[in-house]
């Protein structure tokens, strides 16, 4: 027989205000620590950029040990009566980053637009892929077309890394005997990897700790129509595998008009970027990589244009600096990026 006094009470359940204090301080944590996370992931991906830089650099290193210079970043070949861009200084280093069934698979004696060079467009090389460049490693499939080939459904591989050719751009178009000043635009190249490049390391008497050889362009800052046409890894050209220090760091943060010296298009394609938070990773010739910040000092430009003051082109890509016409010197960046300049450069600048 039971009695009043074993009846025990239920407990009470949350309240409806009790309820929603405890979800506003979940999300107060969620909040709070959501940057952290990501900030964590973004630490991983730029330490794994920085290794990728690293890798790069000893093949460019054990290239040189064998073929005593550095690979040049453009190659250019008559096939079929055709001048023909041919391989980046990717492809020439690829014994050297593990990819000996790549290199076997390309024919030296063919140019890289050549059907029977276009397999190897398609191989994806992680090495070349920045983790914070999300797209990158996303191939594509195009119509390969440069006269006289036209080679369709192509799969082509992107790289987020690229030669530096030095404080100004040269493109492939002042061919030997074709008009064009090509013996001033060699002379002028002030890179590492450049347009029929040959530098070796008793070239590079601004020091190998002061002189970059590979920066980065982040692929994924392109639009979705540009994606498939820039950024190939296996092309030797300015907006494929090659950048220079003509524009700052990350121009699209940092210039406010686009007009270049040499035209829109090509601002962002022959700058370093990165989608790291505030500036972009660097290697050097002495295989170290460091980070670049977008305010590094850099050559006074003129505001309308974006492109440095008192620098002009003399003849077909090949520039001169006046400093009758405003030329101030150059920064602190386009000096790291020259092997000869005879500059003085300290860490503590950048």
């Amino acid at each position: 027989m039971s009695t009043l006094g074993d009846v025990r009470k239920k407990p009470g359940g949350f309240t409806l205000i009790e309820l929603l204090v405890v979800i506003a301080i979940i999300a107060v944590l969620i909040a709070l620590l959501l940057p952290a996370v990501q900030a964590a992931r973004e630490a991983a991906r730029r330490a794994q950029c920085v290794n990728n830089l690293k890798q790069i650099a000893l093949a460019a290193q054990n290239y040189h040990d064998v073929n005593n210079s550095y690979p040049m970043g453009i190659i250019q070949m008559i096939a079929s009566g055709f001048w023909n861009t041919s391989n980046s200084c990717f492809v020439s280093m690829l014994p050297y980053m593990e990819q000996g069934a790549t290199c076997a698979a390309y024919n030296t004696n063919l140019a890289n637009a050549h059907p029977g060079n276009t397999t190897i467009a398609g191989v994806g090389i992680s090495t070349l892929w920045c983790p914070s460049d999300g797209v990158v490693n996303q191939s594509q499939v195009v119509t390969y077309a440069t006269d006289p080939y036209s080679t369709p459904n192509v799969q082509i591989q992107f790289t987020s890394y690229h030669g530096i050719q030095g404080a100004w751009p040269t493109y492939a178009w002042p061919l030997p005997g074709n008009g064009y000043d090509y013996d001033g635009a060699k002379s002028t190249a002030n890179g590492m990897i450049g347009y029929f490049s040959s530098v070796n390391v008793a070239g590079v008497t601004d020091g190998t700790s002061n002189t970059m050889i590979f920066g980065e362009a982040a692929h994924s800052l392109l639009s979705a129509t540009d994606r498939p046409k820039w950024h190939r890894w296996n092309e030797g050209f300015m907006g494929q595998t090659l950048i220079s220090t003509f524009y700052p760091v990350n121009p699209q943060r940092t210039l406010s008009n686009f007009s270049g010296l040499i035209g829109a298009g090509t601002v962002f394609l022959t700058s370093a970027s990165s989608l790291h938070p505030g500036g972009a990773n660097f290697a050097f010739v002495d295989g170290s990589v460091r980070f670049i910040k977008d305010t590094i000092n850099t050559w006074p430009r003129v505001a309308s244009t974006g492109a440095p003051a008192g620098v002009y082109l003399v003849t077909v890509w090949t520039y001169k600096e006046y400093p009758d016409y405003g030329f101030k010197g150059r920064g602190v960046y386009q000096c790291l990026s020259t092997r000869n300049g005879g500059e003085v450069i300290s860490s503590d600048q950048y």
